[in-house]
C-alpha cells in the first residue's frame, strides 16, 4: 500500500486508514510505504511505473486530480486503475458566529455588494480546501481572495479576524461548532453531514454541485480483472466492518464503499467539478 504523501501528514495519520487497521478485517496483508512527497505527484508516478499485478496500490485522495489539473503532474487519473472507493470527508466554509451573516445567502449578497472583501483560508494552492473555495465563489458568482494558511492555521485565523471564512475538513472545526465559536454555512458533500446535521449541502442550497474529500485504492493501469475484485472485495469488507462505521462516526468521515466502476465513474465527475472550478487548464 503506498500513501503518496510525507508520513504524518493527515491523508495517512487517522487509524481507520492504516493497514494496521484493515488487516484483520480484510483478510489481506497491507504493507504501508510512504516516501517523497511533490503534493501526490511523486507517489503516483511511482504507482503508474509499477508492475500491473495488484501486490502495489496506491491510496487515493483528491491530490490524485488536482496534481494534473494544476500542471504539476503530466498524466491524469485515467493513467491509474481505479479499484474501489472507501470514504468521503465533508469541506465546509465556516465562519465566526459573531460575523454578521447567518447563512451562506447572507454572505453571498455581502460579497457581491463588496467584492474582495471576503478572505477565505485555505490548506493552500490547488488543495481540496482551495478547490472547495474556488468552486463554491464560482457557484455564488462572488469574488473571494483566497489565503493559503495551510491545515492548522485556518482555524485560529479565523477566531482572530485575519480572515471571514475557513474552507476546511469538518473535525479541524468541529469542537469550535459545539463549543458555539464558529457556525458551518454550508458542507459540500452530496449528503449532509452527521457530525453537523443542521447544516446545509450546495444541493440543498440548489447548487448541482458537490465536492469532496475522496479516499479510496488505485493501482496501475493493466491489472488482471480478478486481481481488481480481490482487492475491491477486501476494501468491501473491511469498510463494511461496524467498529470502522462507528470510527468514522467518531471522527466525522462518512463510510461510503464503490467498487471499480462506481469509483471510476465518481473520479471523473469530481474532475470535471475541479477542472470547471479551475476555469481552463488541462
Amino acid at each position: 500500500m503506498l500513501f503518496p504523501s510525507k508520513r504524518g501528514a493527515r491523508r495517512t495519520s487517522k487509524p481507520e486508514f492504516s493497514p494496521v487497521f484493515w488487516k484483520p478485517k480484510s483478510g489481506s496483508l497491507w504493507c504501508p510505504l510512504t516516501g517523497p512527497v511533490g503534493g501526490g505527484a511523486v507517489g503516483y508516478a511511482f504507482l503508474r511505473t509499477s508492475p500491473a499485478d495488484g501486490y502495489t496500490v496506491a491510496w487515493a485522495s483528491p491530490a490524485l486530480l488536482t496534481n494534473y489539473r494544476m500542471g504539476t503532474m503530466p498524466f491524469s487519473h485515467r493513467e491509474l486503475t481505479p479499484i474501489a472507493m472507501v470514504s468521503v470527508q465533508a469541506m465546509a466554509w465556516v465562519i465566526r458566529t459573531d460575523a454578521p451573516w447567518r447563512t451562506l445567502e447572507d454572505l453571498a449578497r455581502f460579497a457581491q455588494s463588496n467584492p474582495g472583501r471576503v478572505r477565505v483560508a485555505t490548506a493552500g494552492v490547488g488543495s481540496g480546501t482551495d478547490m472547495a473555495a474556488i468552486a463554491v465563489a464560482n457557484a455564488l458568482r462572488i469574488q473571494i481572495v483566497r489565503v493559503p494558511l495551510g491545515s492548522g492555521a485556518r482555524v485560529p485565523a479565523l477566531l482572530r479576524g485575519d480572515v471571514e471564512v475557513a474552507s476546511l475538513p469538518i473535525p479541524e472545526a468541529i469542537e469550535h461548532v459545539k463549543a458555539g465559536q464558529l457556525r458551518v454555512l454550508v458542507v459540500t458533500t452530496r449528503e449532509r453531514d452527521p457530525a453537523v446535521p443542521e447544516a446545509p449541502t450546495l444541493r440543498d442550497l440548489g447548487f448541482n454541485l458537490s465536492l469532496e474529500l475522496f479516499r479510496g485504492l488505485v493501482g496501475p493501469r493493466g491489472i488482471p480483472a480478478e486481481r481488481i475484485q480481490i482487492l475491491a472485495e477486501a476494501v468491501r469488507r473491511a469498510a463494511g466492518d461496524p467498529e470502522w462505521r462507528h470510527f468514522g462516526e467518531r471522527n466525522s468521515f462518512i463510510p461510503r464503499y464503490m467498487g471499480p466502476q462506481a469509483f471510476a465513474a465518481y473520479l471523473d465527475q469530481q474532475d470535471f467539478v475541479i477542472r470547471s472550478a479551475l476555469g481552463a487548464g488541462r
